[in-house]
């Protein structure tokens, strides 16, 4: 009986000693957050703002190597997408959420050039394909991969949630 107080005593103090909290950890983000992000996009004809395919790509934008808030890189690796594979440094103003390249420039990817222009994110601007309320990603598109063709990508930040997987 004596061995049986002396094991549950150990317990509650086992018990009392493992209930210890810790704070919480501090999340640091990359200077170009809330426009950093992997995002599920959809690519439109930018003329007449029709979808080109059904399909559901993803897209990532993320900060340099020098870490600073004034460029990032965007990158589509699907080349079955309507406006192809394309990866590209962009200007952007994080303050305002916005990104473009105001000229063309050589697109890391593919080795053609890519124009990236009128590109924005919206916090909690839109719906993932479970209904969930994520931020929202928009841009213009001019590749030399298709010559004279211009295509706006939308689409939404993934959550990680499951039913939201497209």
């Amino acid at each position: 009986m004596k061995n049986i107080k002396i094991f549950v005593l150990l317990l509650v103090i086992l018990g009392v000693y493992s209930c210890e909290t810790y704070k919480d950890p501090v999340v640091e983000y990359s200077p170009v957050y809330p426009l950093s992000g992997q995002w599920y996009i959809q690519v439109y004809d930018a003329t007449p703002d029709t979808l080109l395919s059904k399909s559901t790509y993803t897209m990532y934008t993320y900060n340099l190597a020098s870490n600073t808030a004034d460029s990032m890189w965007v990158y589509l690796s699907s080349s079955s997408s309507p406006c192809g594979a394309f990866r590209a440094k962009v200007a952007c103003r994080v303050v305002d959420k916005v990104f473009s390249i105001s000229s063309s420039v050589n697109n890391l990817y593919t080795n053609k050039f890519v124009k990236v222009g009128n590109g924005s994110v919206v916090l909690n601007g839109g719906k993932t394909k479970g209904g969930t309320t994520a931020d929202a990603i928009s841009m213009e598109l001019i590749t030399d991969q298709k010559p004279g063709k211009s295509f706006k990508i939308k689409g939404v930040r993934v959550s990680g949630w499951p039913e939201d997987i497209p």
